[in-house]
């Protein structure tokens, strides 16, 4: 196995070595597809190959499809400890993923293996985290912005249809996502919960700047927040009918929570 070792330069600029063979394998899975709205790459911030080659690949993918949505999923790395030249590797894959990608999905490392260790301490089992944990909670994490937002037989879900109302302009591009409720695949069976309460949480979780559902501090006010969006979007899988618009407005209808120049 090769690399770049960890240097961004060499694998941006090799990238052109693997250039044909990887836009032909991407012209094979679009030639046997149905349809294709969006392209969805995948890579990481911090080493040479995921970041370099990755930016390069994207830049290609641009090019190669410039009508299709790109919406890639970036990993950032730990805040220390994983990559000497980290930092560099990602603000210069950031700076041509701007302009290449049309939005980016951010996961960070430090907040995967969060998750991944409050959901195996529910578990039960007695074992520490590993990376398939993490990939796992990306996985599913993204599957939930990705599925059918209709029970209709012809539901699709497009990307662009849905984040048009969240990405107002080209330089607004950095997506984050918040799930609840999170529990166990044990414990799903078992629980139980009303869309306000989950509505609820969500918004203390954005006032608190957190990712997870536990250890918030609920005497935050909305107004005390130093997280400010451009957009929210709200999506709500479930068989029960219930009328969530009273709850979203309520507490997410916050002018605090979104940027000075957010028209109400």
């Amino acid at each position: 196995r090769l690399g770049s070792g960890n240097n961004w330069a060499c694998g941006y600029r090799n990238g052109s070595l693997a250039e044909e063979n990887i836009l032909n394998s991407l012209r094979w899975q679009l030639e046997h597809a149905d349809r294709v709205d969006t392209i969805l790459p995948i890579l990481s911030l911090a080493g040479g190959t995921g970041s370099g080659l990755g930016a390069y690949v994207v830049e290609c993918v641009r090019d190669e499809l410039p009508r299709s949505f790109l919406l890639t999923t970036i990993v950032v790395p730990y805040t220390s400890g994983e990559v000497v030249v980290q930092n560099y590797n990602s603000l210069l894959t950031l700076s041509h993923l701007y302009h290449s990608a049309d939005a980016l999905f951010v996961f960070e490392n430090d907040i995967l293996q969060q998750y991944a260790k409050k959901l195996v301490s529910y578990s039960g089992i007695d074992r520490s985290t590993n990376i398939h944990d993490m990939n796992n909670i990306l996985t599913r994490h993204s599957c939930s912005f990705l599925q059918p937002i209709s029970n209709k037989p012809q539901s699709i879900c497009e990307i662009n249809y849905l984040l048009e109302s969240i990405l107002p302009h080209s330089f607004y591009k950095l997506l984050t996502l918040r799930c609840v409720p999170q529990l166990s695949d044990q414990a799903l069976d078992f629980s139980t919960y009303k869309w306000s309460s989950l509505i609820k949480s969500l918004s203390q979780m954005y006032i608190n700047n957190s990712y997870l559902d536990e250890g918030l501090n609920w005497s935050l006010k909305p107004n005390q927040t130093r997280t400010k969006s451009i957009g929210n979007l709200f999506l709500a899988r479930s068989y029960d009918k219930e009328d969530i618009d009273k709850d979203l407005k309520q507490f997410f209808n916050h002018e605090t929570f979104y940027s000075s120049f957010i028209s109400s």
